[in-house]
């Protein structure tokens, strides 16, 4: 038999990584968009993701990080730990605001010639005698950019249930004060269900409380069979309608099990050398 030309694995089974062809998330991807779309006062854009490893929380919030982003928003990604909120406002808000300020932003006056006194250099400090920046003001200033542009602000925090309860109280209040005044921002948080419950037990994770909330859980067979055939036409194989029922099957509808399943399945075809899973 003849060697098959080498193709690449189109099957993702690593957590976090997005699959080629995302099963069974279609309508909250859209919802999603249409939260942004339609303003400030849409409850999609205040999310709560919950459900069980293996089940694609942290996909959703790359889907939802991609929506963002085709429709021109920033993304800012917040992590669970005793830094966040420094990370924020010392370095990821700081670039962001670069970013879209652009090289004016960092001219300073140098030296200037006038008549009759000659050369008087003067160096600008841009941050010579302001307050020291909080989140809040970080926020408002980055938004404020953006708001030109008729777009607005993504923050999505993974692993809500290892984040601190200060400087998670600290984040909401700083996406609420914004809301308030109609500026353009989002906050996407996702979580294990049990480790969410206990949080949201704490005082000052109210506006969390309030979040629409969304539960990830099995993908039905009809999508898993879909994904099945998408992925390996995707890749240049072939699966029939029975090999790929089997494959949704045996992934019980785990989204993380599915790409696995098919990932081993591309393996076999590609050591048997054939186009055919």
């Amino acid at each position: 038999m003849s060697p098959t030309p080498a193709r690449i694995n189109p099957f993702r089974p690593t957590f976090g990584v997005s699959p080629t062809i995302l099963a069974g998330r279609d309508s909250l991807l859209e919802s999603f968009r249409l939260g942004l779309a339609e303003g400030p006062g849409s409850p999609f854009r205040a999310l709560l993701i919950s459900g069980a490893r293996g089940m694609g929380k942290t996909v959703m919030l790359n889907e939802f990080e991609d929506a963002a982003a085709e429709q021109g928003w920033v993304k800012l990604r917040a992590y669970p730990d005793r830094t966040m909120l420094d990370t924020l406002i010392n370095t990821t808000l700081p670039e962001a605001i670069r970013d879209q300020a652009g090289p004016s932003s960092k001219r300073m006056i140098s030296g200037v010639s006038i008549p009759g006194l000659g050369q008087v250099t003067s160096v600008a400090d841009p941050d010579h005698s302001h307050p020291a920046p909080t989140l809040i003001s970080r926020l408002r200033e980055l938004s404020t950019l953006l708001r030109q542009r008729g777009v607005g602000i993504l923050i999505t925090l993974d692993e809500l249930q290892s984040a601190d309860i200060d400087q998670l109280h600290e984040l909401a209040t700083a996406v609420q004060d914004l809301l308030r005044d109609d500026f353009d921002i989002a906050l996407v948080a996702a979580g294990l269900p049990e480790g969410i419950g206990k949080l949201l037990q704490h005082e000052g994770t109210t506006f969390i409380r309030r979040a629409e909330r969304i539960h990830l859980g099995e993908v039905n067979q009809r999508d898993a069979v879909a994904m099945f055939a998408e992925t390996t036409t995707a890749g240049g194989r072939h699966i029939d309608e029975e090999a790929a029922n089997l494959a949704a099957t045996i992934s019980v509808g785990y989204p993380y099990s599915m790409q696995l399943t098919g990932s081993l399945a591309w393996a076999r075809a590609t050591l048997d050398r054939t186009d055919h899973i």
